[in-house]
């Protein structure tokens, strides 16, 4: 039987927040989803993650029912399962702004550009 090791991820939502805007905070960093857009601020600066919400949905992951936690499982770099996506995601920094990446064990040991690009 395969479990999600992340399920003490999941919480409830806040009630607080009007229809189609998620928005959370921990240290120095806000994520804010508002409809199509999604922002990161650190220490004051917004960075655009638009694409990376863009990505996600492309997938068929479901963003607006990520919870806070799994959020920032995946903004600090490992590997998380999102509802809607049964394969680990993570989220890495790349020259151009930040993508999503997928770690399949089984397509990587036969990809090895795939694997380069994970390292």
């Amino acid at each position: 039987m395969k479990t999600d090791r992340h399920k003490f991820l999941d919480k409830a939502e806040p009630e607080n927040e009007p229809a189609g805007i998620c928005s959370f905070s921990w240290g120095n960093r806000e994520l804010r989803i508002f409809g199509e857009q999604m922002t990161l601020q650190v220490n004051g600066i917004s960075h655009d993650m638009t694409s990376v919400l863009d990505e996600l949905r492309d997938i068929g992951a479901k963003p607006e029912k990520t919870s806070p936690a799994r959020w920032i499982s995946l903004l600090r770099g490992k590997p998380t399962n999102l509802p809607g996506y049964d394969r680990p995601l993570m989220i890495v920094k790349t020259p151009s702004g930040y993508t999503v990446r997928c770690l399949e064990t089984t397509s990587c040991r036969d990809d090895k550009s795939l694997q380069m690009d994970l390292l």
